[in-house]
């Protein structure tokens, strides 16, 4: 009987699809991420108290939400796709629609794929650089949330 062990929380990658009329290109740095978080998702409910009584209230499931996707990295200093549309969605004038991507996060192993995170229709609603101190020796860091209408998640074959 093989023994199971849980995956590694630090090989992972991020994918950026673009639509099928507006190819995106796939480069290193807008795939390069040190940190993801977000991946959450829970079901929301109505509490109803029934008259008379008193010991447990029901509690009625409504609809699945989750937070935005977080991802961090560090400050990109070229060209980057993602950056353009970032400054172009969080910075629009909304004369032109938002062009929402499709993202993909892969939770990966030495060998092969083992989780797909699939978020569809998400487009950037916060871009964050950190702060920057003279007196501190730390790489600096962008922080990019991402709203999204549903995430699939698929467990990959070996």
């Amino acid at each position: 009987m093989a023994v199971y062990y849980p995956p590694g929380a630090f090989y992972f990658e991020v994918t950026v699809l673009g639509s099928p009329k507006s190819p995106w290109p796939r480069t290193a740095i807008d795939g390069s991420f040190q940190e993801v978080s977000g991946i959450d998702r829970e079901l929301d409910f109505d509490e109803v108290r029934e008259g008379g009584e008193n010991r447990f209230t029901y509690q009625l499931p409504k609809r699945g939400k989750h937070p935005n996707l977080v991802l961090k990295r560090g400050l990109v200093s070229e060209s980057s796709a993602l950056a353009n549309w970032a400054e172009a969605t969080i910075g629009s004038d909304f004369s032109a629609p938002i062009q929402p991507r499709t993202l993909m996060v892969t939770l990966l192993s030495a060998e092969y794929e083992l989780i797909v995170w699939t978020f569809t229709n998400a487009y950037p609603v916060k871009w964050v650089t950190s702060s920057f101190d003279s007196t501190d020796n730390k790489i600096a860091v962008e922080t990019l949330e991402m709203a999204y209408a549903a995430v699939k998640r698929e467990i990959k074959d070996k």
